[in-house]
Parts: structure tokens; C-alpha cells; sequence
């Protein structure tokens, strides 16, 4: 279905870091999205998407007319996106950033447990 569209649209009113969003990445979509949750972690506004306020219909249309308008400007954004997410979701970061986490919990546990 990702093959199928020109942009990823995603006005969650909250969110993780969402999978979908990655994957959308992932395929070289240009992203609009709202900076709710782990959102704003993937999508820096203006550099890998446009990244718009919850609950603003008016800027996801702002958002939808400069991407529609300025082809060339939302595949470089998307470009950067799939840059970012092939960087960010690579198996061996993965893999280093959930060791870290187990590393730095484990500094909180008293020793012997």
C-alpha cells in the first residue's frame, strides 16, 4: 500500500514512536505528521517532513499544499527520512541501543539482586 501513495499523512493526537511512521520512512515517503509523542523524534519539521501541531487542521493543510506544490522539496525531505530510518532502525543500532538500555537499568539495581 506504501508503493501506492505520495505522502504519509499521520494526525495521531498521541503516539509512541510509531511503526507505521518508520516504515513510511522507510519508503521514501514524504511525511506530514504531528508532533505528538515519539513523533517529533523521527520527523524534524522542514528537514525529514513537516511535523504540524495536534489539532490544527489548518496547518496539515499548509503542510499538504507546500508538499503538493514543491515536489522536488518534499522528496528531499523524504530522501532524509529514509536516510534517517535506515540509520535509526538498522539491526545492529537496534541492538547497541536496547543493550544500553539494559546497561543503564541495571546501574539502578543493588547488587546481589
Amino acid at each position: 500500500m506504501l508503493a501506492a501513495m505520495d505522502l504519509f499523512v499521520m494526525t495521531s493526537l498521541w503516539e509512541g514512536l510509531s511503526r507505521s511512521l518508520a516504515e513510511a520512512m522507510y519508503a521514501r515517503l514524504p511525511i506530514i505528521a504531528t508532533d505528538v509523542g515519539g513523533t517529533g523524534d523521527a520527523v524534524r519539521n522542514n528537514e525529514t517532513g513537516w511535523l504540524v501541531a495536534p489539532n490544527s487542521v489548518g496547518a496539515v493543510r499548509d503542510a499538504l499544499n507546500d508538499a503538493l506544490t514543491h515536489p522536488d522539496r518534499a522528496a528531499l525531505m523524504a530522501e532524509r527520512g529514509y536516510t534517517w530510518s535506515r540509520t535509526a532502525f538498522d539491526l545492529g543500532t537496534m541492538q547497541r541501543r536496547v543493550a544500553e538500555l539494559y546497561e543503564r537499568l541495571m546501574e539502578g539495581t543493588p547488587k546481589g539482586k
